[in-house]
């Protein structure tokens, strides 16, 4: 992944792996023969902060050797067939569309967590979802309908169904799952799909 957002990308491509390389400047982004390379696996529930994260202690606890290893480590340049591009975030490909799978929507909210942070809107209040699992469940319910607003929050999508964990409504404070249910009454309602304009609403 080759850009200003390969932690990001590679968790909405649903990548396994991903890692940290140790490379020479070139005029190119990204370009330049690769010193060493090391993998890094990527969990099922890891968030772009989680993964940075770790990328940067394994950076940390490399660069090291690799510094003390120039001028005998042998520089491999790069295939430029096997590049995958991971251009900037833009903060609209947070909205979500419902009528994608439950999947997808799980791994933008782990893609855009600590930004720009998945959203949807209720009405016209902006919800932000921090943390969200999928569940296998098919449903043929329209995209977006709460399906459960009682133990937990269970959100029709356009194949299986997107349990939420943590969510903050505009101008409040991130809560868990089960402190804002006790504070608002949700079933039955329906998350807008991610049509309209973003920029027209609050």
């Amino acid at each position: 992944w080759r850009g200003a957002a390969p932690i990001q990308r590679a968790l909405l491509a649903g990548e396994k792996q991903t890692g940290i390389s140790f490379m020479q400047m070139v005029k190119a982004l990204d370009a330049g023969p690769v010193l060493h390379r090391l993998p890094c696996t990527i969990r099922p529930k890891d968030t772009t902060v989680d993964l940075r994260n770790r990328l940067a202690q394994l950076a940390a606890t490399e660069m090291l050797g690799v510094l003390d290893g120039l001028g005998r480590i042998q520089p491999e340049p790069q295939d430029p067939s096997k590049v995958s591009l991971a251009p900037k975030v833009d903060k609209h490909e947070a909205l979500i569309d419902w009528h994608e799978s439950a999947e997808l929507i799980e791994r933008k909210v782990r893609a855009f967590n600590d930004w720009p942070v998945a959203y949807t809107f209720l009405g016209e209040r902006r919800v932000r979802i921090w943390e969200a699992h999928a569940l296998s469940d098919m449903t043929a319910i329209a995209p977006g309908t709460v399906l459960d607003a009682r133990g937990g929050i269970e959100i029709a999508t356009g194949n299986g169904v997107l349990g939420v964990d943590w969510l903050q409504l505009a101008g409040g404070k991130r809560m868990h799952v089960r402190e804002f249910i006790n504070a608002h009454d949700l079933q039955g309602h329906c998350f807008d799909t991610g049509n309209q304009d973003p920029g027209t609403r609050s």
